[in-house]
């Protein structure tokens, strides 16, 4: 129906019961309805995702924690790698043990003593048995040919007596332990002579002392071989990343 204008009713330019564009639903000349509201999340939709069914952005930890992961798994099912890996292991627990019982098989020194001075070969190896030094002692005729040995490395030093206690030769250098050896022995034969001159007995001034020693209680103990433990976990953590 037109009115007396030419125009439909409900509206220039619309229709009766249709919402002009731009504007809610109006029936008529009456009220305008609201609009319709949003739809409610679904909450059946899984979590970590929005409406629009978007992934959250992971953390920078959280990919390198996944790709570690993945890395270490390729690593952990490579055959060439579990090999390899066994075989450095082994390796590394061999020279380990070796060097421990090579470390432990120094070879005894050699020291010349005079033949006329005989009684300091066993003064000398008594003192080096109770600092644990492995020592071997040799009488030789004279200094000439002691001397004569030290240089062609048939002997490590040459001992002999001093005024103020002993004289030692060598080719190259004096080890640590023999030179601790010589000086206990040299301090042992003043004071033994100082005994001797005040009326005592040395060699039961000896004994007394020899006994004397240091009592050590440990409260933790440190495991055997860990030092060689600390090596064989850090190569394995490297062979491992």
């Amino acid at each position: 129906m037109s009115t007396g204008s030419g125009e439909p009713a409900g509206g220039a330019g619309g229709f009766a019961g249709v919402p002009a564009q731009g504007g809610p639903a109006r029936d008529g000349a009456g009220p305008p309805r609201p609009a319709a509201p949003a739809p409610a999340a679904d909450p059946r939709a899984p979590a970590g995702r929005d409406d629009r069914g978007t992934p959250p952005a992971l953390s920078s930890w959280t990919v390198v924690r996944l790709v570690a992961g993945r890395e270490l798994a390729l690593r952990l099912r490579s055959k060439v790698f579990l090999i390899t890996t066994a075989a450095v292991l082994v390796l590394l627990v061999g020279v380990a043990v070796a060097v421990n019982l090579v470390g432990g098989r120094d070879a005894a020194q050699s020291v010349g003593v005079l033949a006329a001075e005989s009684t300091v070969a066993g003064s000398l190896e008594t003192v080096a048995g109770s600092l644990d030094v492995d020592l071997k002692t040799r009488e030789v005729p004279d200094e000439t040919t002691g001397l004569r040995q030290v240089a062609d490395s048939d002997l490590d030093a040459l001992v002999t007596a001093a005024p103020n206690g002993l004289r030692v030769a060598v080719r190259e250098n004096l080890s640590d332990d023999l030179h601790a050896v010589l000086t206990v022995l040299a301090r042992q034969q003043v004071l033994d002579n100082e005994i001797s001159v005040l009326g005592g007995d040395p060699a039961r001034v000896d004994e007394t002392v020899a006994a004397a020693g240091v009592e050590v209680t440990e409260l933790d103990p440190a495991p055997a071989y860990q030092d060689e433990r600390l090596v064989l976990g850090f190569a394995s953590a490297v062979l491992i990343y």
